[in-house]
């Protein structure tokens, strides 16, 4: 809903910012969105999009896929824990993307909820046949939010959405300012020069 809400009427990059200063049960409700697909314009060899949120394989020159959009979608996961974006400490050039695909992922940030952290692991696996679909995961962050009164839910699932109700939203060590090459504007890659 952030995304969409806000891909025609402002700047998402303040509203995220602006999402992370509320607790866990407000950040779920906000985190409900749809994914976008690829542009269609595109030459088969060419690698377009935001280093950062793209998929090792994708980066590797292979095409986007739902699975791809699963892993970008861990990257904004990761960033509604840390209050900054995946990676904003480095260039965002052909080194990243070689530590990307060498399997390089964002700190986890230590008060993040076990249950979020085990689907955005899920989402941003090395291997894309092991990611979550969108339906499932949608599903699962379902329950967190619609279920917390219902008498016939697990202990488990009990113990999960308190857990996000507990969890505290606090500063962590991360460096908030930008590297002047960090870019998070989709753009052509063109890494044959």
């Amino acid at each position: 809903m952030a995304v969409m809400d806000y891909a025609n009427k402002g700047n998402l990059r303040k509203n995220l910012t602006k999402i992370t200063e509320n607790n866990w049960n407000q950040r779920l409700l906000i985190f409900d969105l749809g994914l976008c697909k690829a542009a269609d314009f595109l030459k088969g060899y060419e690698i377009y999009g935001v280093i950062p949120f793209m998929a090792p394989e994708v980066l590797r020159g292979k095409p986007y896929t739902p699975a791809s959009d699963m892993y970008s979608f861990s990257m904004i996961m990761w960033e509604f824990t840390s209050g900054v974006p995946p990676f904003n400490n480095r260039a965002h050039d052909f080194q990243l993307s070689i530590s990307i695909c060498r399997g390089e992922r964002p700190e986890i940030i230590e008060s993040t909820p076990q249950c979020y952290l085990d689907v955005m692991k899920k989402c941003w696996d090395e291997d894309s046949l092991k990611r979550p679909s969108a339906i499932e995961v949608s599903d699962i962050i379902a329950s967190w939010i619609f279920r917390p009164y219902d008498n016939n839910i697990s202990e488990e699932l009990k113990s999960n959405i308190m857990e996000f109700i507990n969890a505290p939203i606090g500063n962590n060590n991360l460096i908030t300012k930008s590297h002047p090459q960090a870019c998070y504007t989709s753009r052509l890659l063109d890494f044959t020069r």
